[in-house]
């Protein structure tokens, strides 16, 4: 299933495909970072061992649920370099009530530069109208991780 990226003003906001995932978990990093566009960390097939794991039977039972599961946050610089930031993702599509967790990990070389509160924002947005805010005047928001209502 094609699942086209979200924008941010920084990002770009990468599904993880299937293929994706069974290549990341067989430790296939070349095939991984082909499938996805940009090189992935070393280290990420064991930062995402379970996630991979239970992601994949998700898969595998409601392919559809795609759109709402894993997505790496990627940085395309100036001279067309793409810089692998991060993962995050809806933890599940909505339940009858309308509610969705947003989840994420930001890269250590990039934390502390609003990364976490863009892709919320835009995960918040890629939902609206149907969401409420939850972000303080300041533009930052409450909780880290934050909890999301669909209306």
């Amino acid at each position: 299933m094609h699942v086209p990226p979200i924008r941010t003003a920084r990002f770009e906001l990468v599904s993880m495909s299937m293929r994706f995932m069974t290549l990341l978990l067989a430790r296939d990093l070349d095939g991984a970072s082909e499938e996805l566009g940009v090189r992935v960390p070393d280290e990420l097939p064991a930062q995402l061992d379970n996630f991979l794991q239970f992601r994949i039977v998700d898969l595998e039972l409601d392919p559809a649920a795609q759109p709402w599961l894993g997505r790496a946050i990627v940085l395309t610089e100036p001279d067309g370099t793409r810089r692998f930031v991060g993962t995050a993702g809806f933890h599940t599509p909505p339940d009858a009530d309308g509610r969705v967790e947003v989840g994420y990990r930001v890269e250590p070389r990039y934390r502390r530069q609003g990364v976490a509160t863009e892709v919320v924002g835009v995960a918040r947005g890629h939902l609206a109208p149907r969401l409420p805010s939850d972000q303080r005047p300041d533009g930052r928001y409450r909780r880290r991780g934050a909890g999301l209502r669909a209306r």
